[in-house]
């Protein structure tokens, strides 16, 4: 099951398109909110408000830039009390996540509804998808998505499915690359290549592996029209 560290690092990657490779300074923040009693979710909500007021073109490069629109959120979860990151809160709660940034704490009435799980949304959209593409070998590739995403559907709970879809993304994306003209293909590793050069990194060839992969994630849904199972 995906745990704490890699929802926060697969949440900030979707969101500003950097793969992050957490420092020891943001290790320390992140044990330390944990301590507090802060899932996932709650440093997920920080992270996007920290996108959201930030500079578009200027996103935030690691936790520690986030850490003042985090914080209020540690605090929060601190006060009502820690929860697992494996419940259903700190994964299911991830995909679930609005725009809307900290607002009044009071809590407002809820009209109690059944809501449907992240892998019924991911069916609808990957379905819509597949009737709306002209490309065969892409429907081909939506259609096996759909029977996969069905069985977690039927067969995973909610703690659960975000992970699960979040595998089956990056193998969707990989797929989709490969299924791209040649001339796009080398476009988009030129391109990968230029950036880290850009921002001066140094990577190991594993980090290199994570970067290049979510990074091409990022451009196939972004820039190709690839669903996103998560969105």
């Amino acid at each position: 099951m995906i745990g704490f560290f890699d929802i926060i690092q697969a949440y900030f990657t979707k969101l500003t398109g950097r793969f992050v490779m957490f420092s020891g300074r943001d290790m320390v923040l992140l044990e330390t909110w944990r301590a507090k009693g802060a899932t996932a979710v709650s440093i997920c909500r920080g992270i996007r408000d920290a996108v959201m007021h930030m500079d578009k073109n200027q996103p935030p490069r690691d936790l520690y830039n986030c850490r003042d629109y985090i914080e209020p959120y540690v605090e929060k979860a601190r006060s009502r009390g820690g929860v697992s990151e494996f419940s259903s809160e700190a994964t299911f709660g991830v995909a679930s996540l609005s725009d809307e940034p900290l607002s009044d704490p009071a809590p407002k009435p809820r009209i109690p509804r059944r809501k449907k799980t992240v892998a019924q949304l991911a069916l609808t959209r990957i379905e819509k998808a597949g009737q709306s593409c002209p490309r065969a070998e892409v429907r081909d590739l939506y259609r096996e998505a759909w029977y996969q995403i069905r069985d977690v559907a039927i067969n995973k709970g909610m703690d659960e499915q975000y992970g699960v879809l979040l595998e089956l993304e990056e193998k969707l994306a990989e797929a989709y690359f490969d299924a791209l003209p040649q001339h796009f293909r080398d476009k988009i590793e030129l391109q990968l290549q230029q950036e880290v050069q850009r921002m001066g990194l140094s990577m190991s060839e594993e980090g290199w592996a994570c970067h290049r992969k979510a990074r091409r994630r990022y451009l196939m849904i972004k820039e190709h029209n690839l669903v996103s199972l998560l969105d």
